[in-house]
């Protein structure tokens, strides 16, 4: 399960442009106390509830007018 939110995860960063610093769309993701811009997250280096809840957000921002 993890490899595939990996692999959808990086659909969505080709999809978006890599996530560009430009979009306030993606800055502020957080994860433990971190604020980071979403480009800047590793998430292979996650540990599995990290990933999963970031994953989550990731996905209502995607699919969120803006």
């Amino acid at each position: 399960m993890r490899d595939l939110i990996l692999q959808r995860i990086e659909e969505i960063r080709k999809s978006e442009g890599g996530f560009s610093t430009s979009l306030m769309r993606w800055r502020n993701f957080s994860h433990g106390v971190e604020h980071k811009h979403l480009k800047d997250i590793k998430f292979e280096e996650l540990p599995d509830n990290e990933l999963l809840f970031l994953f989550e957000r990731l996905i209502r921002r995607v699919y969120t007018q803006m």
